[in-house]
Formats: C-alpha cells, structure tokens, sequence
C-alpha cells in the first residue's frame, strides 16, 4: 500500500489540459514521489494568503505543480478522510505568475482520490524499453539517458510491469545505495514486489559470493587515500602527489578495474590491449593506453601492485575473486559453475547506475547473467541503464566497452534504448 493517500482537485484535468504534454506528465512524476515519499526533491515554499501551500516545479520556474499536506490545510479538522498526516492534497498546475491568486477550499468534496498504481507518467519511449524482453529467450539491453531524460522513470516502471505483467517471479535489481528510495517506490505500487524484487549493492553480491567482507564507499576511502599518499616521500609520487583524486581514479578504474582473471578472455582486440592479468600489469600497454609518460605509469603501477593485497581498492579485488569463481571450471560431480543458490531463482536482472562500476564490475554482473542462464536453463531478461555524464565513482565508464562486456556473456548484442527521444524529453523529465 502507498504510504500516503492521494487527493487530487476534481478541476485538475481540466484546468491543465491546455498545457503542453511534457509539462503534465512531470507533474504526474511529481505526483507519484508525494505517494511514495509525501514529498518532492524540490520545494518552493509561499508567503501571503497561499503561505502553507508547496510548489514542486514541473516546467523550470515557470510552472508548479500546488499541493498541501492535509493536515496544514484549512479542511484538516472536518476532513473525514482518515489520518491527515497521510493525506495531501493537489490542487493544479500554476504558472508563477499565478502564485498570489488565493487558493480557498471549501469541501473535501472537491477532491477525488488517486491511487498510485494508476499513476504512469511515461512517454511511449519510455514505456517501449522493456517490449522485446518479454519474448527473447536471453533479453539484454541498454538504457541510455541523459541528467533529466526520465532514465529513472523508466526504469522504475519498467521493473515493475516485468514482475506484474510480464510473469517474472524474482528479479534482481543492483545499484548503488539509494536502496531507500527505490525499495519505497516499488513496494508503494504493489505489496507484492517487496516479495519479488530483491534489491542489492554490487558489494553486498560480491560478498555472497566470495565471503569477503563487504566494502566502503570508494568516495570515502578516497579521504583515506589522500591521507596514505600525505605519509609517502614526495620523491615516489612524482607529478601524482598534486592530483591524489586523479592517481586514485587510475588505479581503481584503469588498472585493478581493468585486471582479469587470468582464464578470463575478453572478446576485443582493442579492448584486451587496454585491460591486463592478475598478477601481471603491462607498463608500456597501460601508459600507452592512458597516454602516460613511462614514469608517470610507472608509479601508478608501482602503488596499485602495493595495495591491490592493502585496505584500499576491496571493492575491486572483491569483484576479481568472485569472477574468476564463476569462470573457473568447478569440481564434479555436477559441473556445474559456482553460483548462490537464490540467483538460480531469478528471471531478470536490471543494472542500475551502471556508469558508476569499472569495467571488472561490469564483467562480473554479465558473467552473473550467463552464469545463470546456463544453471538454470530458462529465459532471463537483462537490462543495463545508466548514464555517462552522471559518473559518480572514479569508473572509467564507456558504454561501447560496456556493450562488448555484456555481449560476451550474452550473445545477442544488447539493444540500447534512449529513455526520451527529443531535446523537449530531456529538457523536463525528472532523473
């Protein structure tokens, strides 16, 4: 059940429907977060008559989504309609200009309840994004979207119509911790996707599978990193002593991101030149890769072969182990590769934030996906979204790489999906 009762002004549609679609339907996305969360990330506050009113912006600051928790409106104490803390009203869409124009209710009368689950703010390209995965026996595909293009809300959706519509009883979903957020949407929908859905951070999986401990977030441990590089002799940083962000970056994203298993084989040419082997890091192929000089690499492998064994870069280390488990050919009598024994359950897999995992990351969750396919005989459908101008971890994030990963562990190429298709798309949707 939705967390928070939605009310909407039986006027609403009429009074918005002179205005443009882009607009309606960011307000209808802002409609769904005061279900789910009874709020939105951005609030404009009021002053004078309207003063306890809020303004969620749905077009820049030209217009704004009006609503008001119950319980500071005028109608709390003759309401009838349950606790008021877990109602809100919306009244319209106002253009700015339309701020000081009072707001007088009379009734609740002249509201209509909406439930959540009837809320879709999609475009049909957005909604088009999960078609073919109901039908391919191995479904990958890639979901591009730009800071505003409604990645999000397509995703969001798109999860929740695989397992309500399209028959998925267990679906894996993996990002970064914003488990919340996510965990409060879906289960606003419908009860029943807290039981199908299981949500992870990549950490928490690579911990199910090797048994090392679960790791920091490379954010923080680069405060710790900063401060190991103040403890070295300036001498054996070289120019890396005034970029420490940059020097961490390498090593995480273009050297332990990069270093494989040594049964692992990557299916380029030009991808296998920039990538190196357990134990053995390539010098001259990573500088010129990195278009480094020789000693500026140098130092850079020098550190990252000191602290792949060290506190820093688990993540990475723990990403190695758990591939080369998979990979490597597992005792009888079975045969079968090592696998917890929850993923053989799963019928789909979404990859969220996936810009913010190295290439080893990626690698990883695509041999997941074949490893399953292959223990479990059965359809899987796999999604990867992302987008590359919203890096938050030091990655080293290429969608053209990141396609080549997943086609080696999934034959067919995946298909990308834009989530909107115009300037106007992805100047308004919300991310």
């Amino acid at each position: 059940m939705s967390g928070y009762r939605l009310l909407k002004h039986r006027q609403y549609e009429h009074n918005a429907e002179h205005l443009p679609d882009s607009i309606r339907r960011k307000a209808m996305w802002a409609q769904v977060l005061l279900g789910t969360r009874g709020r939105t990330p951005n609030v404009k506050t009021t002053t004078g008559y309207n003063a306890r009113w809020r303004r969620t912006p749905v077009q820049g600051y030209h217009y704004y989504l009006w609503w008001i928790p119950l319980a500071e409106s005028e109608l709390a104490e003759r309401s009838g309609a349950g606790p008021p803390g877990q109602t809100i009203l919306v009244h319209s869409i106002r253009h700015h200009d339309e701020t000081d124009d009072p707001i007088d209710l009379a009734s609740l009368d002249e509201f209509e309840e909406v439930p959540l689950a009837s809320l879709d703010p999609r475009f049909d390209e957005q909604r088009s994004v999960g078609r073919h995965l109901e039908s391919d026996q191995i479904a990958p595909a890639t979901v591009k979207g730009l800071p505003g293009s409604g990645k999000t809300v397509a995703l969001f959706y798109l999860v929740r119509d695989l397992v309500l519509q399209s028959g998925i009883d267990s679906l894996l979903y993996v990002t970064y911790p914003r488990l919340k957020r996510h965990a409060q949407f879906l289960s606003a929908q419908a009860p029943e996707l807290e039981q199908r859905i299981h949500i992870r951070t990549l950490t928490e999986l690579e911990k199910e599978i090797t048994g090392l401990p679960a790791h920091i977030d490379p954010m923080h441990e680069l405060a710790d990193f900063r401060r190991f590089l103040d403890m070295q002799p300036a001498a054996s940083l070289g120019i890396w002593r005034r970029y420490p962000a940059a020097l961490y970056t390498e090593i995480r994203a273009h050297l332990l991101g990069r270093t494989f298993p040594t049964a692992y084989t990557l299916p380029a040419p030009r991808l296998a030149e920039a990538t190196f082997t357990e134990g053995a890091f390539n010098l001259d192929a990573y500088a010129t890769s990195r278009r480094l000089t020789r000693d500026e690499a140098a130092i850079v492998v020098r550190l990252a072969e000191r602290l792949s064994s060290d506190r820093f870069f688990l993540d990475q280390i723990a990403a190695g182990r758990a591939l080369k488990l998979l990979t490597q050919p597992s005792q009888p009598p079975n045969g079968a590769r090592k696998l917890p024994g929850w993923l053989r359950a799963i019928d789909a897999l979404v990859v969220d934030e996936v810009q913010d995992l190295t290439l080893l990351q990626i690698a990883l969750l695509a041999e997941l996906a074949r490893t399953r396919i292959h223990a479990a005989g059965r359809r899987l459908a796999v999604v990867v979204a992302g987008d590359e101008s919203q890096i938050v971890q030091p990655s080293g994030f290429d969608w053209g790489v990141t396609r080549i990963c997943c086609a080696r562990c999934l034959a067919p190429t995946p298909r990308s999906s834009s989530s909107a298709t115009n300037a106007a798309h992805h100047a308004t949707w919300p991310m």
